[in-house]
This record gives C-alpha cells, sequence and structure tokens, in this order.
C-alpha cells in the first residue's frame, strides 16, 4: 500500500520584518545617546564657564560679596535645633542616601518586570554624578570661609551637589509617574514634598557652611537640566507600559512584551 510522501520540515527562516523591531529599538538607542551625551557635554561646559566666570572676573563684584555675606550671617545665628534639622536634611541628600533610594526605586521596577525603567534609574543618576565632577573639579570654588558643620567634601562648592542630586533623583521618580499617569491626588502631594525636600536641603547645606547661596542655584539648575535631558527617554520608556502600571504589579494588556522591557 503506497503512503503518501511526508513532506519535509525546514526550520522558519528570519524575515526582514522580524528583524524590525530589533533594528528600531538598536536605532532609538543610539539616537539618545548621542542626545544625551551632546546636552551633557554643553550643560558641562556651560556650567564650568560660568563657575570660571564668578571665580574670576566677577570674583571682587558686589554679587560675590554679598554671596559671602550672607553665609557669615547664618553662621552667626546657628541653635542646636537648626543644627539638627540641617543636618538631617544633609544626610538626606548625601551620596550614599541618593544612591540607597535610587535602588530602592530600581528594585521596585525590578520586581514589576519594568527591566527598561529600572535600568533608567542608574543611568540618570551616574550620569548627574559625572556632570558634577566635570564641573566641580576644573571650577574648584573655595568652601565659605565660616566654621563648617561636618566634613567637607574634598569636591569645590560650585556648584553643590546634594541639590542637584536630589532634584534628580525625585524629580525622576516624579516623572516616571507622570507619565505613567498617576492621579493628580498622587502628583501633587509628591510635587510639594519634592520642593520642600530640595529647599531643605540647599538651605542646609548654606547654613552648614558647605555652600554659598549661589553654589545651591546653580546645583538647582544643573540638577534641572540634566533632568530634562533624559525627560525624552523617560517618557520613551514608560510609554512601553499600560499607563498606570508602572509601579503596580497588575498584568499588563500585552505580557510578552511586559516581560521583555
Amino acid at each position: 500500500m503506497a503512503t503518501a510522501p511526508i513532506p519535509a520540515v525546514y526550520p522558519a527562516t528570519a524575515t526582514s520584518q522580524d528583524h524590525a523591531p530589533v533594528r528600531e529599538e538598536r536605532s532609538l538607542v543610539r539616537s539618545f545617546s548621542w542626545r544625551i551625551v551632546a546636552s551633557t557635554t554643553v550643560i558641562v561646559l556651560s556650567f564650568i564657564a560660568l563657575g570660571k566666570l564668578l571665580v574670576g572676573p566677577l570674583k571682587a563684584s558686589g554679587l560675590m560679596r554679598w554671596d559671602e555675606r550672607v553665609v557669615a550671617t547664618i553662621s552667626h545665628h546657628r541653635t542646636p535645633g537648626m543644627n539638627s534639622f540641617t543636618l538631617f536634611f544633609s544626610k538626606l541628600a548625601d551620596a550614599p542616601s541618593i544612591v540607597a533610594f535610587g535602588t530602592v526605586v530600581a528594585l521596585i521596577l525590578v520586581m514589576q518586570r519594568k527591566w527598561r525603567a529600572a535600568g533608567v534609574v542608574p543611568v540618570v543618576l551616574i550620569f548627574e554624578l559625572v556632570t558634577f565632577l566635570s564641573v566641580t573639579y576644573p571650577v574648584h570654588r573655595k568652601r565659605p570661609d565660616v566654621v563648617h558643620l561636618g566634613s567637607v567634601p574634598s569636591t569645590g562648592s560650585f556648584p553643590s551637589g546634594h541639590v542637584a542630586a536630589t532634584i534628580v533623583l525625585f524629580g525622576l521618580i516624579g516623572l516616571l509617574l507622570f507619565y505613567s499617569r498617576a492621579s493628580a491626588a498622587l502628583l501633587l502631594p509628591f510635587a510639594a514634598m519634592v520642593l520642600f525636600v530640595v529647599i531643605a536641603v540647599g538651605w542646609s547645606r548654606v547654613y552648614r557652611g558647605m555652600h554659598h547661596p549661589i553654589d545651591v542655584v546653580a546645583g538647582a539648575a544643573m540638577g534641572s537640566a540634566v533632568l530634562g535631558v533624559f525627560r525624552p527617554l523617560i517618557r520613551e520608556v514608560v510609554s512601553c507600559y499600560r499607563p498606570a502600571t508602572l509601579f503596580s504589579s497588575h498584568p499588563a494588556t500585552n505580557p510578552t512584551t511586559e516581560t521583555e522591557l
């Protein structure tokens, strides 16, 4: 009895359409990488130029004398209660604390299998640190000429790294929530809390004799600029997930995409 021939089974070959998402993703990464590096370079050069202007031609200006006078006046009115308050917020914005907060955020995202969002957290914080170090060492403005409360970092006074890191970390969390379409009931209190923390950290660094007011303002501007550079990337990453699921354990609309991201 004749049997019908069994058709040969050949392994499926990838088509150009199959590779399209990979090519698009690589193109997207290259596009963001170039923009981030170029923008960060502009930020670094701009703040170095500003810092050099402050410690050079403007060193004897009325603005700089005011900057020194403010710190001296504050240092003459220190109190035990304010010493404790400023110590807390200085420690809150120290490098170990920023790393700890960032690690917690990244771990929460990892546990929710939001791999790309988790990866953005250390990248943004590292870029902020590199930007800060690239500015503070070339400028190397001296710390205020007052009694310092606490150990003095080896970095210069300009700009305030504590303020910059605070804005970048909490601003990053805020953008993740905002682009996840979190409710106003969550966003508004969070924004108010971030504003208070930033002001408290800036005040603490001036009070403790670590920075001048201009250094604090420059730190806030630099942190905001770095955050602005990464804003499009954060928005693009969050857009991969279903709205309002970035920090939740609910499954995504497309489980396969969610797991891979």
